[in-house]
């Protein structure tokens, strides 16, 4: 059977970059660069003061206070004169000849003059025209991810609208004939649908809004026209169940059945052995297990590494951390079991979550990590480090 390894080496070797795309930058957030951003100004684009006080000269005794107060946004104050201070307040322009400031409660005031409680450093809450970057350095590289500061610097730069990679094109079924809607209350042999959902949301969290509509009955003819619509309009397909070897299992099938190249079916990872991938000219699809927990985990695993590659963003998105107990993993398959990751300190602490199987959403609910176990199993002791994936931040 195909290891998890050879499985995310064909999704990245046939998923490509998508093109580029004009963002407004409030929208922008968690976005991938698509062109280098470089400065079209000097900054700070004027000397300013960082604090609220006095723009003074060094070495001078007596200091006359210029009428009136330099506030920010205000015009380019005239330069300072000897024997001069100017009151300015914070992000003010500073005048010319300016070599420190004062900040206004280390300042006496007496008779027209200020007298500083002790003579400042040079440059002290000063902050130079283009000390942080000048006009046409470069800023930031195309393929990096527009984290919140990211679009600060590129608000700062001029660059909104930005130049982004596109997001996909995204559709998502749940199949099973006993599905109902989450908002509805069950019949005997019924459950709620909590794939669609749960796929919907980790989709969210990186900006893709996904095409979904009612769970798909397991009929070959209801399948296949899913596919033959969806395929015609989606870069990308999820499916919830139906990939197994039941009597019900027709989604592969299906999929062969509208023209889908199988590219595997079947991973050697525990949960969600069953797992599929194909393409159909330029458009790809996922075949997750129907189990909540296998899907959702497989989600992780497979789909992840593919909605990083439609971004050209490739990584490594493991990490090393020490388990917080001994644990022993039987041989057969990848194992990746729900996880609590933590910081102990400078280092990564891993606690594997107890749990019934891969039906156990309760169990899942509280993990922030899926720690990953090799298919020859074995056991480990706390203090051992292992693979982890984050899901989400480490808790503090």
């Amino acid at each position: 059977m195909l290891a998890v390894t050879a499985a995310l080496e064909r999704i990245e070797a046939l998923i490509g970059r998508l093109e580029a795309e004009s963002v407004p930058l409030v929208r922008a957030g968690g976005r991938v660069l698509a062109a280098p951003l470089r400065a079209d100004l000097d900054f700070p684009p004027f000397d300013t003061t960082a604090m609220d006080g006095y723009a003074i000269r060094l070495g001078e005794p007596n200091r006359k206070e210029r009428e009136g107060v330099v506030g920010a946004g205000n015009a380019m104050p005239e330069p300072l004169r000897k024997g001069e201070a100017v009151r300015v307040m914070t992000g003010a322009p500073l005048p010319a000849g300016t070599e420190a400031v004062v900040p206004v409660e280390d300042v006496e005031r007496r008779e027209g003059a200020i007298h500083p409680a002790s003579e400042p450093r040079a440059g002290a809450h000063v902050r130079r025209r283009g000390e942080v970057f000048r006009t046409d350095a470069s800023l930031l590289s195309a393929g990096e991810r527009l984290t919140p500061a990211r679009i600060l610097l590129c608000a700062t730069a001029g660059a909104d609208p930005v130049s982004a990679i596109r997001l996909p094109r995204v559709v998502l079924a749940a199949t099973g004939n006993e599905l109902v809607e989450a908002s509805r209350a069950p019949h005997a042999a019924e459950i709620r649908n909590g794939n669609g959902p749960a796929i919907s949301a980790a989709l969210a969290a990186r900006g893709i809004v996904a095409a979904t509509g009612p769970a798909l009955a397991d009929d070959e003819a209801s399948l296949r026209a899913f596919f033959d619509d969806a395929g015609s309009r989606a870069d990308l397909l999820l499916t919830t169940g139906g990939v197994s070897v039941g009597d019900y299992d027709r989604t592969v099938s299906a999929a062969k059945g509208a023209g889908f190249e199988i590219i595997f079916h079947g991973v050697s990872i525990k949960p969600g052995k069953p797992v599929a991938f194909g393409r159909r000219d330029g458009c790809f699809w996922f075949g997750l297990p129907g189990n909540p927990v296998s899907a959702l985990t497989t989600f992780h695993v497979f789909v992840e590494a593919a909605l990083d590659a439609f971004e050209g963003a490739r990584r490594d998105r493991f990490v090393l951390a020490r388990l917080a107990g001994p644990i022993t993993v039987r041989p057969g398959r990848e194992t990746y079991r729900d996880a609590r990751l933590f910081r102990r300190g400078a280092e990564l602490i891993v606690e594997i979550l107890a749990t019934r199987g891969s039906h156990d959403i309760l169990a899942q609910s509280g993990r922030n990590a899926l720690a990953a176990f090799p298919a020859e199993g074995g056991s480990w002791k706390e203090g051992d480090v292992t693979r982890c994936l984050p899901l989400s931040p480490a808790i503090a």
